[in-house]
C-alpha cells in the first residue's frame, strides 16, 4: 500500500520569525478534510487552540485534557468566539474510553504535540468506520543537538507500525523541521525558558554545552505528521 510521504526543511535564525500554533504541514492536512457535520475528538486539547480552530468547521468538537486550568481557559475561549459547539472534558487520553466520553461515533481524532502509543490505540478502537486520525508530533529529529531522542518523539517507520497495528491504513507522514540558528545557548535559555530547564534536568544542557561552547548554536524543531483512516 502506498503512503504519501514528504520531507520539509526550512532553517532560520532566531528572532526573525515568529512560531505558529500549528505546523504548516499540519494545517495543510486538516484544510483538506471536509469537517461539516463531523465529530471531533482533540486529544491533550490544553487551551483548546485546535478544537476551537476546527469548531468553527465541525459538527460538534469535544477536547480532553488532564489540565484543569488549561481547560477552563479552553471553555472561556469558546465562550469569547461565540462557540457554542465545542465542549471540553477532564480526561487521560492515555487512558480514557473515548467512546464513553463522546458517545457518539467518532468521525475525526486528531492531536497537536500531543502523543504517546496508548494514544494511538485507543483512537484506532475508537473511530468509526472510515474516520480518520490527523495528528502533529515530535519527531526523532526533534532537539536532535541534545543526543538524545525524547521519550514522546517518533520516527514515521515507528508511527507506521503503531498506526498499522491498530487497524489504521496509513495516507499520509510527513516530517516538518526547521533549524534555528542562536548567537549562543544564552538565547537558547532566554527563548525557550521550558527547553533550557528540561535540559537543565536531565542532562542535555551539557550536552549543548559541549557541543557549542560559547559559540552560535543550533536546535532543530522536526514534527510528524500524519493522517490514517479506519
Amino acid at each position: 500500500m502506498r503512503v504519501e510521504t514528504e520531507l520539509r526543511e526550512s532553517r532560520a535564525t532566531w528572532g526573525t520569525f515568529e512560531w505558529s500554533d500549528f505546523s504548516g504541514m499540519f494545517l495543510e492536512r486538516l484544510n483538506l478534510e471536509d469537517l461539516g457535520g463531523a465529530t471531533i475528538l482533540d486529544l491533550g486539547t490544553g487551551n483548546g487552540r485546535l478544537a476551537l480552530h476546527l469548531a468553527p468547521r465541525g459538527g460538534r468538537v469535544v477536547g480532553i485534557d488532564t489540565d484543569e486550568d488549561a481547560l477552563a481557559m479552553a471553555r472561556e475561549h469558546a465562550r469569547s468566539q461565540g462557540l457554542t459547539n465545542a465542549t471540553f472534558i477532564p480526561a487521560d487520553a492515555d487512558s480514557a474510553n473515548y467512546r464513553l466520553l463522546v458517545r457518539s461515533p467518532i468521525d475525526y481524532i486528531v492531536a497537536n504535540y500531543f502523543m504517546s502509543e496508548a494514544a494511538v490505540r485507543a483512537s484506532a478502537g475508537a473511530l468509526r468506520n472510515g474516520g480518520k486520525f490527523l495528528f502533529a508530533c515530535h519527531h526523532e529529529d526533534h532537539w536532535t543537538e541534545s543526543g538524545r531522542v525524547g521519550r514522546f518523539s517518533f520516527s514515521a517507520d515507528r508511527m507506521r507500525s503503531l498506526l498499522t497495528a491498530g487497524g489504521l491504513r496509513v495516507e499520509f507522514l510527513g516530517v516538518d523541521r526547521r533549524v534555528v540558528t542562536y548567537r549562543g545557548l544564552e538565547e537558547i535559555a532566554k527563548a525557550a525558558p521550558r527547553v533550557h530547564e528540561k535540559f537543565l534536568a536531565d542532562g542535555r544542557w551539557r550536552a549543548l554545552e559541549s557541543r557549542f561552547g560559547d559559540g552560535p548554536a543550533q536546535l532543530t524543531w522536526s514534527t510528524l505528521v500524519g493522517a490514517a483512516k479506519k
